[in-house]
């Protein structure tokens, strides 16, 4: 019985034929050709990956960073190869918020030890993950943050400045409750934007 793959869209949208998984083995059993058919669904257009959040990266790295990129799998690889250097500019170009920011120039500011299990990034920095979502409630509060997709009900939608809302007053009620930080709160949630809420809530 053979195994067949298909190609996976790239992180900018475009088809990488060497990102494969395998495709399921046994002919056309279950409606499956064994991969066969190989048609190509959807591409983007060259100017919407141009006007990508992945394009931007690359153009700003190659001003700031020196570092030359034309695709995905170019960038990929400089992920890899250069840890430190890639992540840094991450934190850079998102500028990510943090009450004590990387000192950045200083040798392992980024990577301090790179061992599996344990490796550190960024020593000495502090950051809260809910401050880094919710900002964008500052800058667009009207804007859709979350679709909620569910199987029996109508779509549902939460605006940047509702999930702000949200999550501010389930942290106090939380805080009401006698969370505090260092607490675990653990719970079994659906896949909806109440989850999310939840999440966001008890990281603030």
């Amino acid at each position: 019985m053979e195994s067949t793959s298909r190609p996976l869209p790239g992180i900018d949208g475009t088809t990488d034929p060497k990102r494969t998984v395998p495709a399921p083995a046994g002919g056309t059993e279950g409606g499956h050709d064994g991969g066969a058919d190989r048609t190509l669904m959807w591409s983007p257009s060259a100017q919407r990956t141009q006007g990508s959040r992945m394009r931007a990266f690359q153009r700003w790295v190659a001003e700031h960073r020196g570092v030359q990129t034309t695709d995905y799998r170019s960038l990929h690889e400089w992920s890899v190869t250069d840890l430190a250097g890639f992540w840094g500019a991450v934190w850079e170009y998102f500028e990510v918020l943090a009450s004590v920011q990387p000192q950045f120039g200083r040798p392992g500011a980024v990577l301090a030890d790179e061992s599996m299990p344990g490796a550190t990034w960024f020593p000495g920095t502090r950051l809260n993950y809910a401050q880094n979502m919710l900002r964008h409630a500052a800058e667009r509060p009207d804007e859709v943050a979350i679709i909620g997709e569910h199987e029996t009900l109508a779509a549902t939608t939460l605006t940047w400045g509702e999930l702000e809302g949200q999550v501010a007053a389930l942290a106090a009620q939380l805080r009401r409750l006698g969370v505090r930080p260092g607490d675990r709160v653990a719970a079994v949630l659906p896949h909806i934007p109440q989850t999310v809420v939840a999440l966001l809530a008890t990281a603030s």
